[in-house]
């Protein structure tokens, strides 16, 4: 496990309200709404809004090696991929991240499709996928400023597991270097985590000359 984690609670975010109704195929000034269909997209996007509670982990470990396709962490972790290592190829360090809006959005889903009413379950999915991200970007860029202060330069993008030819069996990963069990996660025989609306991600970051790696 890592010996520099941190976990955020009650991370702060936009409600990315625009971008679930992209997600849901509404176009502003060209999708046509009935009234009781807008009443019911919002009695929605309340519930899910209220359950959506993020918490994280993060971390960083130095990198030991990168090679044009993997890259080795301090740690003795291989990361064996290609566009991983392109993605890595100028870091030092990197960040290590974990993100779940947990269980409840995934029940409320699930309680609208055993109520009948799919529209409403494709509302919370929408919402859930979107706000996960907005809560990643959130937390990534508040890293971002406290890296700077430590003379540290943390990407403003991520890469993650099942993306390009990193496997997603590579999550397991995570689960050791986080105690992700504690926060009620779980690796699936495919290497998806569970429940959804879960993140794992990476970011690489430089070191202003001058200053030391931290462990």
């Amino acid at each position: 496990m890592l010996s520099n984690i941190r976990k955020f609670e009650n991370i702060d975010y936009p409600f990315p309200e625009q971008q679930i109704l992209q997600r849901l195929g509404y176009r502003s000034g060209q999708t046509l709404v009935t009234e009781s269909s807008q009443k019911h997209l919002r009695d929605w996007l309340q519930q899910a809004r209220a359950v959506c509670r993020p918490r994280a982990c993060a971390g960083t470990l130095p990198v030991r090696e990168c090679t044009a396709d993997s890259v080795l962490l301090t740690d003795g972790t291989a990361l064996n991929s290609r566009s991983l290592a392109r993605f890595l190829q100028h870091a030092q360090l990197v960040w290590l991240v974990c993100i779940t809006l947990g269980e409840e959005l995934p029940a409320l889903s699930r309680q609208a499709l055993d109520g009948g009413d799919g529209a409403a379950a494709l509302i919370v999915d929408a919402a859930g996928s979107e706000c996960v991200e907005a809560a990643l970007d959130s937390l990534q860029e508040f890293s971002r400023r406290e890296f700077l202060r430590q003379g540290l330069f943390l990407d403003q993008r991520r890469f993650s597991a099942g993306y390009g030819d990193w496997p997603v069996t590579d999550q397991s990963h995570f689960f050791r270097w986080f105690p992700l069990a504690e926060m009620g996660l779980r690796l699936s025989c495919a290497g998806a985590i569970e429940p959804e609306k879960t993140i794992t991600a990476i970011a690489g970051i430089r070191r202003q000359e001058g200053h030391n790696d931290p462990q």
